[in-house]
């Protein structure tokens, strides 16, 4: 299993599925200003000629003709809107679901192709071990039992400092100095063309740091 699978992977189930469509409200919105404007003029115009027949005299038959087919029209233009209202409602109710579906369906999607593809990537590379200089706990522990911390580790000798959510292991013999693994990802997991903002659901760098500590080890607080 190599990047470019894990990738095309990602576009087949994640980004396809967050694709968008073509809206029913906005269709129907569309054309219902289409038709109310049309039907707008159509009165304006029968308003202005029943004006200028009626002004002055009065009403012949015709007149009458023509003010019976003026309450006609707008009584259908009327119902047309009270139609074309709750066509609308019902429209963005429609699109709202599916955007609601869309996304669930997207999130679940993303799950599964961090399971079944990137993760299984991420265990398969090589593990780094980092002698540690110095730990401060930033907080309290997170639901998923990683806590926040800023530490001080050994590099190609230099000290370097990471401010992140570590998972911490008891499992060093006790006065062993503190060790950092973690495995390092040299190209990006998941083009996400969605979003300007974001080029990859996995940026490269440093993935699934645990933080081995030796029993007994206690670490300051940022509060001390």
């Amino acid at each position: 299993m190599n990047i470019e699978h894990i990738n095309t992977q990602y576009e087949q189930m994640v980004y396809v599925s967050a694709l968008p469509h073509t809206s029913v409200f906005t269709s129907i919105t569309f054309y219902g200003f289409f038709i109310l404007l049309l039907s707008i003029c159509c009165l304006k115009t029968m308003a202005d000629l029943m004006d200028t027949r009626t002004k002055g005299k009065h009403l012949s038959a015709s007149d009458l003709k023509l003010i019976i087919q003026l309450y006609v029209v707008g009584s259908l233009f009327i119902s047309f809107t009270g139609a074309w209202g709750a066509s609308s409602i019902m429209a963005f109710t429609t699109d709202y679901l599916r955007l609601y579906e869309q996304a669930e369906n997207r999130q679940q999607q993303l799950v599964h192709w961090k399971q079944e593809y990137a993760e299984p990537y991420l265990q398969k590379l090589p593990e780094s071990n980092y002698h540690v200089l110095q730990i401060e706990n930033q907080g309290p522990a997170l639901p998923d039992q990683s806590f926040p911390l800023q530490i001080i580790y050994e590099k190609d000798g230099r000290a370097v400092s990471d401010n992140d959510h570590y998972t911490v292991l008891i499992d060093l013999p006790a006065g062993s100095k503190p060790l950092l693994t973690t495995v390092h990802l040299d190209h990006g997991l998941g083009p996400v063309q969605a979003s300007p903002d974001k080029g990859f659901e996995y940026e490269p760098g440093e993935y699934h740091k645990a933080l081995h500590l030796p029993s007994g080890y206690t670490f300051k607080s940022n509060a001390e």
